[in-house]
């Protein structure tokens, strides 16, 4: 008989696991959305105007759409980076989001603007994230 392994030990008689996206190792796809010159002046204009009840009420939305909000200090810099993640149940699951800014309170605010104004709510994954335009 085949002996049951941890799932911390690859067992070489199952077959990987894959995610809905056909990638092996189950890690989110990227969403990229970068922002132009002029897309970085409307966000500031949108985030000065942005009321602190529909920043939360974007984040309810994104928990009800079992969406994982990460927000983090980036190691080494003065900056601050969050991630939009789809969890399984989600209609965006398997796609992470990534923003960067100089405060956590920004880089929720720029991830807002990046699924509301710029991608409308539809997400498209690159593979990872050597495949961004960096």
């Amino acid at each position: 008989g085949v002996i049951d392994m941890p799932a911390t030990t690859p067992n070489p008689g199952k077959p990987t696991p894959q995610n809905g996206n056909g990638r092996d190792n189950g890690a989110p796809l990227y969403v990229r959305a970068e922002l132009s010159t002029e897309q970085k002046l409307m966000l500031a204009e949108w985030a000065e105007a942005l009321e602190w009840q529909d920043l939360m009420a974007w984040a309810d939305a994104m928990a009800d759409n079992n969406m994982v909000i990460t927000l983090k200090r980036i190691p080494d810099t003065k900056g601050f980076q969050c991630s939009v993640t789809g969890t399984k149940g989600s209609t965006k699951e398997n796609l992470c989001l990534v923003t960067r800014a100089s405060t956590a309170t920004k880089a929720l605010i720029s991830a807002m603007y990046k699924d509301v104004m710029v991608l409308q709510g539809i997400w498209q994954g690159v593979k990872r994230e050597e495949d961004f335009d960096l």
